[in-house]
């Protein structure tokens, strides 16, 4: 709280169009990037930012942790990070130059949203966290054609196939993804879901025509209402918002509920498709951090790096969009007590199975 007040008044004392910000608080990548987002925002275009990070694991923590602040830091290039500085061993210096300048008004509206979800939104806030459902209703009636991360048309062919009969999209929102998959795979039944009723009205009736196509309102963090029924469950931002829009108090908790549903829905040997800008899918989990391909649930993770135009917070431009699929582990039973992910070691990030390294 203390530094959060010294933040406030310091940003409140500086001018805009900063060229350097130096922190060596010695904190994690997310106390961090809390703690300075106020100032971040001052830095000119082209300017630096020097930090110095806690590895919570030592040195072999070093590389998560500078991939960590990587993600958190959105718009700076990391343009060093070593240990050259006569670091500590639990920590590492990591040097950001500012690519962009965001809208400062957006950012702080979408602050004020982050931190309404977390106290709990409105009194009609979604019990299981993440934003409330009353913020997708306003969002999505505000917004009623929105395709997260990348047009459908870049990443189908690498989603579903010819084989397959029956698929589920979870947050679905208001692209046209499950439409676009119908009308490319005739054979393919698919429902699109969503927290929203707002979204999934708005697509059944855009979507009317589409004979192989439903809509259905569908909580992830709920109990699902039916067992082992899809070939695939596609995703395309839903995990994202979990992992990394989730407060941290609870987002284990949330990301472990929503693919220990997953799994309950897939049937056996079926597939999760996760689409996500991110070439390696971790988050903070409960203090650690964790990989999409470290959850016991699956037998194998592969991903696809797919290069195309992709449109991240307001801002569109030609970059990578990676496309994560994930095989069903039939043997896992969500119902089990134990540890749902895997000990993570620190050698290469390989999956098993096509597709390469990452998760």
């Amino acid at each position: 709280m203390q530094a959060e007040k010294s933040t406030s008044f310091v940003r409140s004392q500086m001018p805009s169009g900063i060229d350097l910000l130096v922190c060596d608080a010695n904190m994690s990548p997310e106390t961090v990037h809390s703690m300075l987002r106020p100032l971040t925002r001052l830095v000119k275009v082209g300017g630096h930012m020097v930090l110095t990070l806690k590895l919570v694991n030592g040195a072999k923590s070093a590389g998560r942790c500078l991939r960590e602040a990587g993600e958190r830091f959105r718009g700076w290039k990391t343009v060093w990070g070593g240990h050259a500085m006569n670091n500590k061993g639990k920590e590492r210096t990591v040097v950001f130059k500012k690519e962009v300048q965001g809208d400062d008004k957006e950012e702080e509206e979408r602050e004020k949203e982050r931190e309404g979800a977390e106290e709990g939104g409105s009194k009609e806030s979604n019990k299981n966290g993440v934003k409330s459902k009353v913020f997708w209703e306003e969002y999505h009636k505000k917004n009623p054609s929105v395709d997260w991360i990348t047009t459908p048309a870049n990443i189908i062919e690498h989603m579903v196939g010819e084989g397959d009969q029956n698929v589920l999209e979870v947050g679905c929102g208001t692209s046209s993804l499950s439409k676009e998959i119908a009308s490319r795979f005739k054979n393919v039944n698919i429902t699109a879901t969503d927290v929203s009723l707002s979204a999934v009205s708005t697509c059944a009736s855009r979507h009317s025509g589409v004979p192989n196509l439903a809509y259905s309102v569908l909580d992830l963090l709920a109990p699902p209402p039916s067992l082992g029924s899809w070939d695939v469950v596609v995703d395309k931002g839903c995990l994202d918002t979990f992992m990394f829009r989730s407060p941290a108090q609870s987002r284990l908790e949330h990301v472990t509920r929503a693919l220990d549903n997953v799994h309950d829905l897939l049937k056996p040997g079926g597939r999760y498709v996760v689409v996500s800008p991110r070439a390696n899918l971790q988050a903070r989990l409960g203090g650690v951090g964790w990989r999409l391909k470290d959850w016991r649930g699956w037998k194998t993770v592969s991903r696809r790096k797919v290069k195309c135009e992709v449109t991240l917070e307001g801002r569109t431009g030609t970059g990578d969009v990676f496309v994560y699929t994930c095989v069903r582990e039939d043997s896992y039973d969500p119902r089990e007590g134990g540890e749902k992910f895997k000990e993570q070691d620190e050698g290469p990030e390989v999956c098993p199975g096509r597709g390469g390294r990452g998760g």
